[in-house]
């Protein structure tokens, strides 16, 4: 008996999302990819620009846009509550011992990435999705303790078209074990701050200058 497939979930290794993901697409079935999306930026374009000609729906699993915390500033955002967004931050300091990066696939261009495409990738995106797509961005990149063929450490800043400026720090190299992972968001009349393991926990929230509690919130973080 012939079954249609509607939707695909593609969770193999990393570098092989763009190619399982096209070769769903092309046999006209919905792809919902695990991340990374993929590790080209032309590949993953010219899924995308192919997902819409055939009028097919392609995406990336992004699951902490779905956090209590993540949708609360979200809806402030959008209500006005912060004013004029001044700045915004996204600082992830974790630990990946050199021996994360010795199984032959971990920080390698071609399998994996480095620490923002396969650990910040998700703060990233939360970011982008409180505030909208980056308007310029500058960056470095580089290895400060560990050896790999990407980067264990990026910091970058940049601007929002209508949402102030932005400063991006994550790494791998603090030791002995993971520090923190957090989002701040600071404007002319609210400033918040989210952490926790997965970015689920309200840290603060601060609005017209007075300190808003967690359960006055009812925030189920």
């Amino acid at each position: 008996e012939n079954y249609k497939i509607d939707l695909v979930i593609v969770t193999t290794p990393s570098g092989s999302h763009a190619a399982d993901s096209r070769l769903f697409l092309e046999n006209k079935i919905n792809v919902l990819c695990e991340k990374p999306i993929g590790l080209r930026v032309d590949e993953v374009q010219s899924n995308i620009t192919y997902a819409v000609q055939k009028g097919l729906q392609y995406g990336g699993v992004f699951q902490n846009r779905f956090n209590e915390p993540i949708k609360f500033l979200k809806n402030k955002i959008e209500s006005g509550a912060f004013g004029k967004i001044i700045s915004s931050s996204v600082k992830l300091q974790w630990s990946r011992p050199q021996a994360y990066y010795e199984d032959g696939w971990h920080g390698t261009w071609l399998q994996d990435g480095g620490v923002i495409n396969q650990q910040a990738i998700h703060h990233l995106d939360a970011l982008f999705f409180l505030l909208g797509q980056p308007h310029h961005i500058v960056g470095f990149s580089g290895n400060i303790i560990n050896n790999l063929e990407a980067e264990d450490t990026f910091v970058g800043a940049g601007t929002f078209a209508d949402n102030g400026f932005f400063t991006l720090e994550a790494t791998t190299a603090i030791r002995p074990k993971d520090l923190q992972a957090s989002i701040e968001v600071i404007g002319t009349n609210a400033q918040a701050g989210i952490g926790g393991g997965a970015i689920n926990q309200l840290e603060y929230f601060v609005q017209d200058g007075e300190k808003i509690s967690k359960n006055e919130l009812q925030i189920n973080s």
